[in-house]
């Protein structure tokens, strides 16, 4: 990458931190340009990104936003410690707990708490978790061998219940990735010749067939040998 004179995210970090501790002047001129810095998923920050952090925030106007109990990007150098190290790096720093919850019921918020103190050794960075609403129904917890029988038993769960005189607008399926849309989006497709349809938000699995298409497209363009005239007319990109 370097020979084609192209950066990665990582060189566009390592750079800048190059630049900014042997430029004085310049990073004098992006103190006085970024007077307020707000960092949000700080669990994430790798150590370098914590060095520019220190580089910028010299004014110490700071305001991060983060949790260490969402911290799963380990894997590509995000390091937990950086939410120890603000309060010895930064003196003036002071810590507000978001823990009161709009959307959630209370039985959940209490769930939630139980099994993050769980993780004893995080428990002296556990508050309370309450909410705003309701008790609410009690959490149900169901184990399933594979992804199919979960959007199987999703599926009979909705039937059940719409038999038992509920509307189909009382449901909607939540998932934390993209990645777990096919099972479901195969299964309730199959509804729809009982006049039941239903909208993917988002959905990864209706998508990867042109997400495949335009990476396609991009490898002759990123390819040393590119050329405009080796671009295909029949790749074009849109925005719906």
């Amino acid at each position: 990458m370097q020979a084609s004179g192209f950066l990665d995210f990582d060189d566009l970090l390592l750079h800048s931190v190059r630049l900014l501790k042997t430029d004085d002047q310049i990073r004098e001129e992006y103190c006085r340009q970024w007077m307020h810095i707000l960092v949000d998923e700080f669990q994430d920050t790798s150590s370098l990104q914590y060095t520019l952090i220190k580089l910028l925030a010299v004014n110490g106007n700071l305001m991060t936003v983060g949790d260490s109990n969402q911290c799963i990007y380990s894997w590509r150098q995000a390091d937990i410690a950086n939410l120890l190290r603000l309060q010895a790096d930064f003196a003036q720093l002071r810590t507000h707990y978001l823990n009161r919850n709009y959307r959630s019921t209370g039985k959940i918020m209490r769930c939630a708490t139980a099994l993050l103190r769980w993780q004893a050794e995080r428990n002296a960075m556990i508050p309370e978790l309450s909410s705003v609403n309701s008790d609410g129904a009690a959490v149900q917890l169901h184990y399933f061998g594979d992804d199919e029988q979960e959007a199987a038993y999703i599926s009979s769960y909705i039937h059940e219940r719409v038999n038992d005189g509920w509307s189909l607008s009382d449901f909607a399926l939540l998932y934390r990735t993209n990645t777990l849309t096919a099972p479901l989006h195969q299964l309730v497709c199959e509804w729809n010749h009982l006049g039941i349809y239903h909208l993917f938000l988002l959905c990864i699995y209706c998508v990867q067939c042109h997400v495949i298409s335009y990476v396609q497209a991009l490898i002759p363009i990123v390819s040393k040998e590119w050329h405009p005239c080796t671009c295909s007319g029949r790749y074009i990109f849109t925005c719906e």
